[in-house]
Parts: structure tokens; sequence; C-alpha cells
């Protein structure tokens, strides 16, 4: 049976020490992420990643008019949607600079 390995994903942002999980280390090195926002397996093992990089967002990023206020920051310069397979090899990314 397959077991998704969704878990060593969350490792890459400082979770690990705090629900105790042990990062896997034969992923490829792409796989640490910065802010993951969802992460999701589909019924085939594909392992789907909506990630912002670098870039926190807290109560300050959108103003009272719902506006974003990080504009100067440019677009964000890591794919924020990517799907894995189970062995977390990348087979697709989108969103880079957008």
């Amino acid at each position: 049976m397959y077991t998704p390995k969704v878990f060593s994903i969350l490792c890459f942002v400082n979770l690990c020490l705090a629900i105790g999980i042990i990062p896997d280390s034969s992923w490829p090195e792409y796989t640490q992420f910065g802010y993951l926002s969802a992460v999701t397996v589909d019924s085939d093992g594909f392992i789907y990643i909506f990630e912002r990089g670098n870039r926190a967002w807290g109560p300050s990023t959108f103003n009272a008019l719902n506006e974003f206020t990080q504009k100067n920051l440019g677009p964000i310069t890591v794919p924020a949607i990517k799907i894995l397979d189970h062995s977390g090899k990348l087979i697709f990314s989108t969103g880079k600079n957008v």
C-alpha cells in the first residue's frame, strides 16, 4: 500500500520539532519549501503544494479595505503551485514571479 510522504514536506517549515516528524532525507533538495499555505494528496498519491516562498503573511498583509499592503516586495519568486509524485519528484510547477 502506498503511504504518501506529505509529512516530510511539513518538516521543511520547522514543524518537525513541534509535532515530532522525521524528515525523509531521500527526497530531492528542492523539496525544502518556504511558507506553505496548503498541502494535499490525491488518490493516485500526487502531492499538491501551494506555498508563498519566503513571504510570511499576517494581520497586516491586507488593510481594512482588503488591499494587499506588501506590493513593494514584488512577486513571489518561487513557483507558488507544485505537484510532486510520491517520491518527491517535481512533475509540474507554476506561478513563479506572478
